[in-house]
């Protein structure tokens, strides 16, 4: 989905058809085209254990969360606290202007 949204970034940038429905086939093309890629990188991160008292596996999955964040151009960190899980949080968010902006039916 991220990534799909990375496609309006482009469309807004070049001056394309800002439409919903130009939008919305921008978004539907790019998860065609990169289906295989979403679904393996989604079932990677659900192979890891995720049980809140298992503080090595949530931190691996604090950290999976990371790096898949920051691929796709967020910057993160993150947040601890003593007696809890760690949790990942993007400490930029870079569509949020365009997205606000945009009041779109992604129906």
């Amino acid at each position: 989905m991220i990534a799909g949204v990375l496609c309006l970034v482009s469309a807004y940038a070049t001056g394309q058809d800002q439409s919903p429905t130009a939008i919305r086939n921008a978004v539907r093309e790019y998860r065609q085209q990169h289906e295989a890629d979403i679904v393996r990188s989604f079932a990677q991160l659900l192979a890891l254990p995720n049980v809140a008292s298992d503080t090595a596996n949530i931190t691996r999955n604090a950290e999976a969360i990371i790096k898949m964040l920051e691929q796709r151009g967020f910057h993160t960190q993150k947040l601890t606290v003593t007696g809890a899980p760690p949790v990942p949080s993007p400490t930029t968010r870079p569509l949020a202007p365009i997205l606000a902006s945009r009041s779109t039916n992604w129906t």
